[in-house]
This record gives C-alpha cells, structure tokens and sequence, in this order.
C-alpha cells in the first residue's frame, strides 16, 4: 500500500478535528501545520512514488528539479497548483472504458489528493488563488520569474502510442518539482525557526 492505514486516519482525523475547531476554513495560511502533515503523510508517500520508480529514475527525469519560488506563499500556490495539475492528469489517464490506473498512477494520485487537501484546509484563500493561476498562467504558458515549469502533462493523456513511456516521463518530471518545492518549503521553515530561536 502507498499509505499505511493508521497514517491515514490521522491526517482524516486531524484535518477534520481542525475544522470543526475553527468552525471554517483558514483564510491565512498555516505554514507549520502544512508541513506537520507533509512530515507524517506527503513525506512518505512521495517516496512510495520514488520506490516505484527507483531513486535514480526520479533524478535522471527531473535533471536535479528546483522550485523557483522564494517565499513561502509563492511555494506553497506552486505546491497547491501542482497537486491539482497531477490530479487532473491522473484523473484523464485513468478515465476509458477498461482503463485502469498502474501502481506508479495510483501513488502519484495519492500524493495529489492529500497535497491538495492540506493546502486547501490550512491555507484555504491561498488554494483557492492557485486554482485560478493555474487556469490563467499555466494553461496559457505563460511564466514569471517565481513560477514553477509548465507541467505539460496534457500531451501525455493524448490516445495511442503517445501514452506509456510519455506518459510516465512527465508524471515523473511533474512528482520531482513537487517534492522539491516541499523540501525547500520544509527548509525556509526550519532556517526561520532556528533564527528565532537565538
């Protein structure tokens, strides 16, 4: 299994506990409890997605990805529109009569999903803002200097021979600037603390 039942359950219980708590969604954006939940659940599940592949596969792919975003507002509308952008392509991939998601499709979906509902419970103003840069930045390929790489994951859903191995290439791409944006999101966190801390 990409994620051990228990460690399901906590991130379902506390996402909602929070919720019910606050009695709504943030408005701000709650950096240390988005990476609490990346620590215990994402973390772990984005190297399910490396395990599939093989450590090496990933970086060969991604070519050493990097996230572009300086500030941790700008990382986290990376990280929530690239968890949308990986659903909605694994969403396609899986749709057809007789299709069925592989092993690799159904851990990125995973990670997707619980990338996507962490950021949209803690950081619900800031989801919302990435949604709509993702349909009017991305989709018309257009970039700044803080933006992450276009995804390009739509020519990998295309009918045919073009799926498979292209397929599969940009899932992996895609997975690999993710990981980096929450590891370097993970590090201006850690770098903030132990400055306060002195």
């Amino acid at each position: 299994m990409v994620l051990a039942k228990p460690a399901f359950c906590v991130l379902l219980l506390s996402i909602l506990g929070s919720a019910l708590g606050r009695g709504g969604r943030r408005r701000d954006c709650n950096v240390p409890d988005v990476l609490r939940h990346y620590r215990a659940v994402i973390f772990e599940e984005l190297q399910a997605v490396k395990n599939l592949t093989g450590t090496g596969a990933l970086r060969r792919r991604g070519r050493g990805a990097s996230c572009r975003a300086e500030k941790e507002h700008r990382i986290l509308m990376s990280i929530s529109s690239m968890g949308r952008a990986l659903r909605k392509a694994v969403a396609g991939a899986g749709a057809g009569p007789g299709r069925r998601r592989g092993a690799l499709e159904k851990a990125v979906w995973t990670v997707a999903m619980h990338t996507e509902a962490v950021t949209r419970e803690y950081c619900g103003t800031l989801h919302q803002r990435s949604q709509k840069r993702l349909s009017q930045e991305w989709q018309e390929r257009k970039r700044g200097p803080e933006m992450e790489p276009e995804l390009n994951l739509e020519p990998a859903l295309a009918p045919g021979r073009s799926r498979g191995r292209g397929q599969r290439r940009r899932l992996l791409g895609a997975v690999e600037h993710l990981a980096a944006c929450w590891e370097k999101l993970f590090f201006l966190r850690s770098l903030a603390s132990a400055a306060g801390s002195y």
